[in-house]
């Protein structure tokens, strides 16, 4: 990311008779008639993508590392801060120029841990250099290779159980007694009901 990619003769040309090519951290190229609006060369530039223009742009960049910046790449122009909020992301620079963000781990190796703590940790931006925080926390190896790909899930300590755990199919209890005698008087009733019935059948035939 300290070169820009130039596929061209374009991006040759000559100061104080010498033919130079475009180097971001170039700081002898300030003032040189190469500079666009917005360049800086040195050694906190680097090449960023140009929306739309015919050659990159030499940006001063700053490495977020703390609060909201962590993470991101912040262009610093004329000082006035633009913060890219993610890869891809087009910011407009002060003279209305367009730029492509450029990715974090692309252009801010340094700040980056040993292989993204492969995926086994997070990493700490509030040291220097930023370190893994491994799940595991007895792994101490950079990389977190002895820590899981993720924490554990997160279980209940006391579960909720029935005080008395059964397999057996629940059955209706027995019927209280006031139930029983109540369908013993209904029943008496209605034998009752068929002597009349029938008495009264014998009535009429005789």
């Amino acid at each position: 990311m300290d070169f820009c990619p130039a596929y061209t003769t374009i991006f040759r040309f000559e100061v104080d008779s010498e033919v130079r090519v475009l180097d971001c951290t170039d700081s002898t190229l300030n003032g040189a008639w190469v500079q666009k609006k917005d360049e800086v060369f040195g050694g906190n530039s680097r090449c960023i993508e140009h929306a739309s223009g015919s050659r990159p742009l030499c940006l001063e960049v700053i490495c977020g590392t703390n609060g909201r910046d962590t993470g991101k790449v912040i262009f610093d122009v004329n000082g006035r801060r633009l913060r890219c909020r993610y890869s891809g992301e087009v910011l407009k620079l002060p003279s209305g120029t367009e730029v492509i963000c450029p990715s974090f781990e692309q252009t801010c190796p340094e700040s980056m841990c040993p292989g993204n703590c492969s995926g086994r940790g997070r990493c700490d931006y509030s040291l220097s250099p930023p370190q893994c925080e491994c799940f595991n926390r007895q792994d101490t190896s950079p990389l977190c290779l002895e820590s899981p790909w993720s924490f554990a899930p997160t279980f209940s300590p006391v579960p909720t159980t029935s005080s008395r755990p059964t397999t057996s199919p629940t059955f209706t209890p027995m019927p209280s007694e006031s139930f029983a005698r109540s369908s013993a008087s209904f029943g008496s009733q209605v034998v009752y009901a068929i002597l009349v019935s029938l008495l009264a059948v014998v009535i009429i035939i005789i």
